[in-house]
């Protein structure tokens, strides 16, 4: 009997703890205020000004619409690799938004030059399918289907039976199995994968952590490519399936 007290308290205990995970808090009028500052500054042409404030506000508050302003104010500005990557940040945050895809999709045009992807077609078409959706949603849908969970088991209880039988107790646990798996796979191919973009022209990369060791090749400004291992602020990036080296992190910005 102890078992099944168990099994039955765990999807309360998570969906409480979910529910605290996801509590929210608005935007204060002193940041709305100074994000209209900002618009006022980029409409007026005054892109380094606009882009001082919006750096500002993306620290204070992580939204799409700062981040997304913050590259547009970049792009402007002539800085390619941290539009980029600005752009990547904003649509981490809003996947669906179709002026940030826009835009990101057009900077990355401008890339001098092309390289293969690090992580194959199939991996990446995988990655793109599931950067659709952000990880706050999947948590939200975790929590949804453990409140059903929750409600069906407590009902059955109401009525006298046994809670952990019949089918609709099955396919519960089974949806709820499904969205762990797409939480697995969201981590593996977004949380788990360490990114940056390439921030600065022609930007070396080396056989080891020192300007001293011989440069292997020169990456592209805006470039993204996969960050392997951090040592004493330089980055060991993977660009191919055979071609990695070590950056200066000064010459990327992480995503």
């Amino acid at each position: 009997m102890s078992h099944k007290i168990f099994f039955f308290t765990l999807p309360a205990v998570a969906f409480c703890i979910l529910s605290l995970a996801h509590s929210s808090y608005a935007v204060d009028s002193g940041y709305q205020s100074e994000f209209k500052k900002a618009g006022t500054l980029y409409q007026s042409s005054k892109y380094e000004q606009a882009l001082e404030k919006y750096q500002k506000l993306s620290l204070i508050e992580a939204t799409p619409e700062a981040y997304y302003n913050l590259g547009n104010a970049y792009f402007k500005s002539k800085k390619l690799g941290l539009a980029i990557a600005a752009y990547e940040k904003a649509k981490r945050l809003a996947p669906r938004d179709a002026d940030i895809r826009k835009n990101l999709n057009y900077a990355s045009s401008l890339i001098q030059s092309k390289i293969s992807d690090p992580e194959g077609k199939i991996s990446k078409d995988i990655e793109n399918l599931f950067s659709y959706v952000t990880w706050t949603e999947l948590q939200i849908v975790m929590l949804a289907v453990l409140g059903i969970i929750f409600l069906w088991m407590l009902l059955l209880l109401v009525l006298g039976r046994n809670p952990f039988r019949g089918w609709v107790n099955r396919v519960l646990w089974l949806m709820f199995g499904t969205v762990l798996l797409v939480h697995a796979a969201k981590y593996y191919t977004e949380l788990e994968r360490n990114y940056g973009i390439v921030i600065r022209a022609d930007a070396e990369v080396r056989y080891g952590t020192s300007r001293d060791d011989k440069t292997v090749f020169r990456l592209p400004e805006g470039l993204k490519v996969r960050l392997l291992e951090e040592r004493q602020g330089w980055q060991k990036v993977q660009i191919s399936s055979k071609d990695s080296g070590w950056m200066n992190g000064e010459d990327l910005a992480i995503v």
